[in-house]
């Protein structure tokens, strides 16, 4: 596999590859899962930022997050009773939070303390929406069948981030 630098002038580099250099940014800063779960938050957060102000080009990954899913204008509505696609709900908080920080802001251990849990549950929710078909988070509050999964959610990933513990990987038996 080439590198990036690797290709002839005029020779197109495959799509992505510039994407690559921030994922590996975040992986550098990434010393541990709740790290992780804000750096991808931030990314997902900052991709939206950057396509809604127009810009012509963003970061690879980026793209690739955002264009797992439907085209620009498919956006579904929820019934009463469905859970998908999720709406953004209190996710709007985080964010806020993230509209304004930079990567090294995100990183900051209070940061984190205060936003792992929450960053997690964005990034999964985006990414089910994108399963199911749905480019963005809706505007609106959660319904009720979507708090009792967002609830779930939150289960699954504190217990994640408790198995794994703050170093990155499981505690020793």
């Amino acid at each position: 596999m080439r590198r990036e630098g690797d290709y002839k002038r005029g020779e197109e580099a495959p799509p992505f590859s510039s994407g690559w250099k921030e994922l590996a940014l975040v992986a550098e800063k990434a010393c541990n899962l709740r790290v992780l779960g804000v750096l991808l938050a931030w990314m997902l957060v900052r991709g939206e930022l950057l396509v809604g102000a127009g810009m012509e080009r963003i970061p690879g990954v980026l793209v690739m997050a955002l264009g797992w899913c439907a085209g620009d204008g498919a956006v579904q509505r929820p019934t009463q009773k469905e859970v998908f696609p999720f709406t953004v709900g209190d996710l709007d908080l985080l964010a806020g939070a993230l509209q304004v920080g930079t990567r090294d802001d995100v990183v900051d251990a209070c940061f984190v303390q205060e936003w792992a849990e929450m960053a997690w549950l964005y990034v999964s929710i985006r990414f089910l929406n994108g399963l199911h078909g749905v480019r963005a988070l809706p505007e609106g509050s959660w319904k009720n069948s979507q708090k009792m999964a967002v609830k779930s959610l939150q289960a699954t990933i504190r217990r994640a981030l408790a198995v794994w513990g703050v170093k990155g990987h499981p505690p020793q038996q």
